[in-house]
């Protein structure tokens, strides 16, 4: 079998842990059939298929295992898995590069699979040939529902010399799309017709068109102008895919619903937020070395150990590019997974990057083992009770304690864990590498590596090029266990089902969008924080983007890395901190910049006599005289709370507004003062200004002191704006 051009072929057409799979299903159908390039060239394979043969009838009436494979499990889901392997090593022999056969179902093969639909009942129809059920799009037959993708899966083994695709080699949209082209109606979930092919070209092509291109975006304006208000709006429009004239976006009466939102999708991992500083690094942002100690993995297995290494860490804007690249690599392969009734299990397969062979073992023979337990088979019924296993444990170990890792980790993998339930391979205690279904129950198989001598069967759901964070599908960092059930409370389950195989990934055939938001972007030296990244944040050199995309190797763990295009950047810049102009050149050409202004018609003209709309223009104009326009003062601060009656309005002037007038000025009272409309040596509506005389009783100038007045006085916002008749004589003494 020519392994290395079968895993090429794979992972240029399918998912990692698809390929991961399909490579150990293909090994033991080496090992249990001959070489399979021989018996290619002998039959094309035909030979084997037929061993493989195994209908739901055949599992009705109890027939055993027809093949040359040890299986133990579901003989009728497990056996469609090696036919569509087989399938798989004949399209690669056959140099088909897409993800399709090369000869697609016709219209009876379609009607072949749909009566076996209606035969089975839909939900053992998506278990038998493994697809999800979550469904998106159905194909219509005499005014009855079938699931597009599907029917059309398993109309391959209707075929001559077919055999049916799951759920994880057929494509949703090319489903929908030649059913379309063979005369079935389609319908979406809302019941929308599709009527022909090319109208499902036309909304996939409409769907493509909505949703954004890579984002670089800086919004930048003075303090108080909204920019963290739109960095959320932003997120959710990229995320969503929404019309920037959205009145989700637009409407401050839904800004409830907006955070909400929002939240929803920091929540699943989409949108992420860090704030730079001083002191911010490119080891923080990207990646560095850190010191780790010799003691061994995440989990109690860990042998003890001294002294510590450097190792490379990933820092977030790394990691969110993890989470969204895999995003990206299983578009239309992933999304609603069904989750109802499973209970979730963290697994450690060995120790972390020194133990990986065990991991790997385990991957490719789709189980997994604990090493907890001694060596004693506890497959007797009897141990189903976790009392039992103490009992039989402490006659081995007198002194065991209900604590004993040996028995509660033992219980859980061996009676807690169910068929159906999910397990998570922890990476250290903040990362994941491998989720899986358990497909088997408990059973003694001792091993070659240490103590291994308890395995459960699992299907590998996803297996992700490098381990994702854990925060991504869970509350907090995993426990120092080897096996335990993991807090349902605590389980980030949206996230978590788009992981997984499903059919609601393909419905526009687009893979999630994420954004990072980067607070106070300019507070950073941001040329040495992005370093290489200023290269590969351009739109043209993303991952995913076309031929001009770029993988530079890392610095620190000598990785290839990209950018991929469903990650997008939107930064914050607050201008009275640094100027536009002082950013590095080469960032500001990568970036779109958008300015957020003061806006005072945001504002209500008059609240409790307070003419405020006019009080802020007057603020923001004499700032800009005195300073410049980068520098005045956002319409935020009178929004909301700050801005709800009277007595709001004066906190926010005396703890907000004339403080950083105070910072501006850098304490030139004189300026503040005139900004606030307030004359020295007059009584003022908002300042208080006495003079002092030269206390050594010399020749001395007065001087002024001047001070913030407890209460403001009555026609304080009235003098502000030149209203007040108080003013007159000042303007006539000017002229």
């Amino acid at each position: 079998m020519d392994e290395a051009g079968f895993r090429q072929w794979l992972e240029a057409n399918y998912a990692p842990n698809t390929v991961q799979t399909k490579l150990s299903e293909a090994r033991q159908l080496r090992a249990a059939y001959g070489d399979l390039d021989a018996l290619y060239d002998g039959d094309r394979l035909e030979g084997v298929m037929q061993t493989l043969r195994y209908t739901a009838a055949d599992k009705a009436a109890g027939r055993p295992n027809p093949s040359k494979l040890n299986l133990r499990n579901d003989l009728n889901r497990d056996l469609s898995a090696y036919r569509t392997t087989i399938n798989y090593y004949r399209r690669y022999r056959e140099g088909d590069g897409a993800s399709g056969a090369s000869q697609r179902p016709d219209a009876q093969a379609v009607h072949k699979a749909m009566d076996e639909c209606a035969s089975m009942g839909l939900d053992a129809f998506l278990d038998t040939y493994r697809f999800g059920r979550n469904i998106t799009y159905w194909a219509v037959r005499d005014g009855e529902k079938f699931p597009s993708k599907a029917v059309f899966g398993v109309a391959y083994q209707y075929m001559p010399g077919g055999t049916a695709l799951d759920g994880d080699g057929c494509n949703g949209t090319d489903a929908r799309r030649h059913l379309a082209r063979l005369g079935f109606e389609i319908i979406g979930a809302g019941e929308q017709t599709v009527t022909d092919a090319a109208t499902v070209s036309d909304a996939e092509t409409q769907a493509d068109r909505r949703m954004p291109l890579s984002t670089n975006l800086i919004l930048y304006g003075p303090p108080g102008t909204g920019k963290t208000y739109c960095t959320a709006a932003e997120a959710v429009r990229l995320c969503d895919g929404l019309d920037p004239h959205d009145p989700l976006l637009s409407d401050l009466a839904r800004r409830s619903e907006l955070r909400s939102r929002y939240d929803h999708l920091v929540d699943a991992g989409q949108v992420r937020l860090v704030t730079f500083h001083q002191n911010y690094s490119y080891e923080e942002f990207v990646e560095g070395l850190r010191p780790v100690t010799d003691a061994g993995g995440e989990d109690d297995e860990a042998t003890s150990g001294s002294g510590f290494r450097l190792e490379p860490k990933r820092g977030i804007f790394r990691e969110i590019c993890a989470v969204a690249e895999n995003a990206r690599k299983n578009t239309g392969r992933r999304g609603g997974f069904d989750l109802a009734g499973r209970k979730l299990f963290k697994m450690s397969l060995g120790r972390s990057g020194q133990e990986d062979h065990i991991f790997d073992g385990a991957i490719e023979g789709g189980y997994a083992v604990l090493g907890w337990g001694g060596d004693v088979d506890w497959s007797d019924p009897r141990y189903v009770d976790f009392k039992a296993i103490l009992g039989r444990w402490r006659e081995d170990h007198p002194d065991a304690t209900g604590n004993d890792p040996n028995v509660v980790q033992l219980w859980s993998f061996r009676s807690a864990m169910k068929e159906g339930d999910l397990v998570v391979v922890s990476a250290g205690n903040s990362h994941f590498r491998a989720i899986g279904e358990v497909v088997g129950p408990y059973r003694y198989d001792p091993g070659d590596t240490r103590s291994y001598n308890h395995r459960r069967a699992i299907r590998w759901l996803h297996v992700p090029d490098e381990p994702l964070p854990v925060e991504m599908i869970y509350g907090k960092k995993f426990m120092m266990q080897s096996c335990y059930q993991m807090k349902d409370v605590l389980t980030k389950r949206d996230a978590l089902s788009r992981l997984l195989p499903g059919d609601d990934g393909g419905a526009t055939g687009q893979p999630d969008q994420f954004v990072l938001i980067i607070d106070e972007i300019n507070r950073a030296n941001v040329s040495k924080v992005f370093g290489e990244l200023i290269t590969l944040i351009e739109p043209d050199k993303r991952l995913g983007s076309g031929p001009e995309q770029l993988v530079l190797q890392l610095p620190y763990s000598g990785e290839g890395f990209g950018v991929p295009a469903n990650l997008h950047i939107v930064g914050t810049m607050n201008t009275a901190d640094r100027s536009i102009a002082l950013l590095d050149t080469a960032l500001r050409r990568r970036f779109v910049f958008r300015e957020l202004a003061p806006d005072p018609a945001l504002l209500p003209e008059t609240i409790d006599g307070v003419p405020l709309r006019r009080v802020l223009e007057t603020i923001n104009d004499r700032i800009e005289y005195l300073i410049d326009r980068e520098h005045r003062i956002g319409h935020a601060f009178f929004l909301g709370q700050g801005g709800r009656d009277r007595d709001a309005i004066h906190a926010t002037m005396r703890d907000k507004v004339i403080p950083l007038l105070q910072e501006y000025f850098f304490e030139d009272w004189a300026r503040v003062a005139a900004v606030l409309g307030e004359r020295p040596g007059r009584g003022g509506g908002f300042l208080d200004c006495r003079k002092l005389r030269d206390p050594t009783g010399g020749e001395g100038d007065e001087r002024e002191s001047w001070s913030v007045r407890q209460v403001f006085a009555d026609d304080a916002y009235d003098r502000l704006i030149g209203k007040s008749a108080v003013e007159a004589p000042l303007e006539e003494a000017a002229e």
